[in-house]
């Protein structure tokens, strides 16, 4: 399965990068939503996408929208990952994600969420 991972940080999205590959991931990366949203328009597209919320630009949740609204892409799984914990645990987050995960992930989480996501696809 290919996944896509998006996240405006180098750090966060090479560690997050290596830990997905060791799981025996095939993973794609972008800096922002405008490369990711690039992407997905190709053949061959990943079918889950991990992203980070806030980022310049096009951010995780404008991602997610566009990938709803697409016709082709609304029934790819998404998962937000964030610093903004409060939002996720409150009822005004944004619904468009599949999952949320607050950041710092933690590596057996991150693992559960992405399996769920896989499974149900």
């Amino acid at each position: 399965m290919k996944i896509l991972l998006v996240d405006d940080e180098p750090v966060h999205l090479r560690l997050m990068e290596a830990t997905i590959r060791h799981w025996g991931y095939e993973v794609t990366t972008a800096t922002d939503g405008q490369a990711a949203w690039e992407i997905l328009q190709r053949d061959g597209a990943p079918s889950l996408v991990v992203t980070d919320w806030a980022m310049p630009g096009l951010d995780g949740f404008e991602l997610t929208r566009r990938i709803r609204d697409d016709d082709a892409l609304a029934s790819t799984p998404v998962l937000i990952v964030t610093v903004r914990a409060a939002t996720v645990t409150s009822d005004s987050r944004p619904d468009q994600a599949n999952e949320y995960l607050v950041k710092p992930w933690n590596p057996r989480e991150l693992r559960s969420a992405i399996t769920r996501l896989t499974e149900a696809a």
